[in-house]
C-alpha cells in the first residue's frame, strides 16, 4: 500500500511537470519550448496505462493516468493551436534579458 501510494504521487507529479512548459507556451504563443513527440507519447502512454488499469481494476495504476490523459490532451491541443507561430515575440526576449541578464550559467 505504501509503495503504491508513493508511486501514485510520483506519477501525478510527473504528469504535472509539463505545466511549466504550458504556461510558457501560452505566454509566448509559441510551441518552441514544448516538444511535440514528448506530448504525443505522454498522452498515448497515459491513455494505454489508464485503460489497462481500469480493465484490471487497479486503482494505483489507473488514477495517475486519469490525471495524465487530460494533461497530455491539453498539451496536444495547445501544440496544435500555437504551432503556426514558432517565433518568440521580441518583448518576451527583451523581458527575459532584463530579468535574467545575458550571462548563460550552465
Amino acid at each position: 500500500m505504501f509503495v503504491g501510494s508513493v508511486g501514485l504521487v510520483a506519477s501525478v507529479s510527473m504528469y504535472g511537470s509539463p505545466l511549466v512548459a504550458l504556461k510558457r507556451v501560452m505566454e509566448t504563443k509559441s510551441v518552441e519550448f514544448m516538444p511535440f513527440y514528448l506530448s504525443l507519447f505522454s498522452f498515448l502512454a497515459s491513455s494505454l496505462w489508464m485503460a489497462f488499469g481500469l480493465l484490471g481494476h487497479d486503482f494505483f495504476l489507473a488514477s495517475p493516468n486519469l490525471v495524465g490523459c487530460p494533461m497530455g490532451l491539453l498539451q496536444l491541443v495547445l501544440y496544435f493551436k500555437y504551432r503556426r507561430s514558432s517565433r518568440v515575440p521580441e518583448e518576451v526576449i527583451k523581458f527575459d534579458i532584463e530579468k535574467h541578464g545575458t550571462d548563460l550559467k550552465i
